[in-house]
Parts: C-alpha cells; structure tokens; sequence
C-alpha cells in the first residue's frame, strides 16, 4: 500500500475516478451500505469498498472519495509499518476504536470493535480530500 499517493496494491481503480467509469469495467455493486456523508460499494469479488461522498446514482460524475478494505492487523504491526498515529481514539461516530493518519491528500483510518489491545484491527479506509 502507498497510502500517501492513494495507492492500494491490487485495486485498479483510483481514488477519485468516477463511480460510472468503475462500474462500467466492475459493474454493479453486490450491495450498498449507507455511511455519514454518502454510501459505500461493496464489491464481495474485490473485497473492498468503493465510498461515494453523496448520491451516486443520479450522478455517474461523482467522485470515489474512499476505499474500504477488510484487514487482520495488530496495533503493533501497524505502527511498526506506518509510525505512530495522530490519533489514537474512540470514534463516537464510527462506533469503533481507531488508529488515524494523516497522510496530507490522504486520510487513513485503522478500525476495530474494542480497546483490547490483543483485538486486531478489521477493516482500513483511505480516503481522499476531494478539494486537493
């Protein structure tokens, strides 16, 4: 992963491609999570999520503002690889506990269910400053 470029190995669509183009080559959604500010694509092949910022069907310009992607990674292994975060925290909005870089055009969230630091962390989204 090269976070800091929005890069993820293995994911041929980049971050803020449109939702049209990445359908036409991946097509439809398996399913459709509504999230704060917009919806995520899951895509059960790929294992990821596509994130749009606001109604992407009645827009097919609108821009994939994020990836999420399902993970099994201790805190340390984290750390180890990327440094230490900015924050360490519990998110209100999230539900979760999380790690969270700021990686400058890029935003990186660890996450998982509770502060029990054996519990690895199960997903990881990058998202992308749609203004940069």
């Amino acid at each position: 992963m090269n976070a800091k470029k929005g890069i993820v190995q293995g994911i041929d669509v980049p971050l803020k491609s449109t939702v049209g183009a990445m359908m036409e080559s991946h097509g439809q959604p398996d399913w459709v999570v509504a999230v704060e500010g917009g919806y995520q694509l899951m895509y059960k092949n790929y294992h990821i999520g596509f994130g749009t910022p606001h109604e992407y069907f009645q827009d097919p310009k609108t821009p994939i503002s994020s990836y999420y992607l399902p993970i099994n990674l201790s805190e340390k292994e984290v750390i180890q690889s990327l440094g230490e975060p900015i924050a360490k925290e519990y998110s209100e909005q999230d539900g979760s506990y999380l790690l969270y870089y700021d990686l400058g055009n890029y935003k990186l969230y660890f996450y998982k269910n509770t502060d029990d630091p054996a519990e690895t962390y199960k997903s990881v989204k990058l998202i992308a400053s749609l203004a940069a």
